[in-house]
């Protein structure tokens, strides 16, 4: 369970924050994740090549703030993370036994997904 409840109220508030703050992390894959994260702010629509929308720096921030919220309450980095074509920003967990998928689509949707071995469908959540 984490200390702070994870609401999306309190990772939109804080990304004002990131707004003029560099995020310092020592771990080096929480770092490799910030900074890719940080990178994608400078992103263009069509990144891809492809038509891609670029996530806009509301979006970035509000995953900045996720991630460190994640970090803070013990959560692993994530094993994949990044931009996605439709301008939101996915974060997402692989283990044997399960995944987990989570998507910022705006710093007031942030929408999940987890899915266990054995089961048939996805468990959907909100933040």
């Amino acid at each position: 369970m984490m200390k702070d409840t994870l609401t999306l109220e309190n990772v939109a508030s804080e990304s004002d924050f990131l707004r003029n703050t560099v995020l310092e992390d020592p771990d080096p894959k929480w770092r490799k994740v910030v900074d890719e994260l940080l990178a994608a702010r400078d992103l263009e629509d069509d990144w891809d090549g492809q038509g891609a929308k670029a996530p806009s720096i509301e979006v970035v921030d509000t995953s900045l703030v996720l991630v460190q919220k994640l970090r803070t309450a013990g959560f692993a980095p994530p094993n994949d993370f990044g931009p996605s074509v439709n301008g939101a920003m996915t974060l997402a967990w692989r283990s044997d036994t399960s995944s987990m998928e989570i998507e910022v689509l705006s710093s007031t949707r942030i929408e999940g997904y987890r899915w266990r071995k054995g089961d048939d469908r996805a468990e959907q959540f909100a933040l």
